[in-house]
């Protein structure tokens, strides 16, 4: 195995075409790695000088986002005192808007993470 890395390392190789699934060469072995396959790549090894064919298979897949949060686009609703101006002002100079009908600011999360107002979470 060890020979097999040294002989094929990137140093050593040149891709020269990779196929995503679907397309010419891929067929059989889409029949044979089924769900797993990622994509082909045909390779060229510069020292060998011999073409190979490599496959990327997917291991393991999670459908989970990193720290079950939601995305950073993602929209809050936040209160802020009448008396705290300034605060109210930096959320107006991020382009967030006020939303008459809930009472609240209508504050994009990460806006609002990076302005210390999600109280930690």
């Amino acid at each position: 195995m060890r020979e097999c890395e040294a002989l094929y390392s990137e140093a050593n190789v040149r891709t020269l075409k990779t196929s995503k699934l679907g397309q010419d060469g891929t067929k059989a072995l889409l029949a044979r790695y089924g769900r797993s396959l990622l994509c082909v790549r045909h390779r060229y090894g510069e020292t060998t000088r011999e073409r190979v064919k490599t496959v990327a298979l997917i291991v393991r897949g999670s459908s989970r986002h990193l720290h079950n949060r939601p995305p950073a686009s993602r929209r809050v609703s936040l209160r802020i005192g009448w008396r705290e101006t300034a605060l109210r002002e930096r959320v107006k100079a991020a382009g967030d808007r006020w939303d008459p009908v809930a009472r609240a600011w209508d504050v994009r999360r990460d806006r609002a993470e990076r302005l210390g107002l999600l109280g930690g979470r």
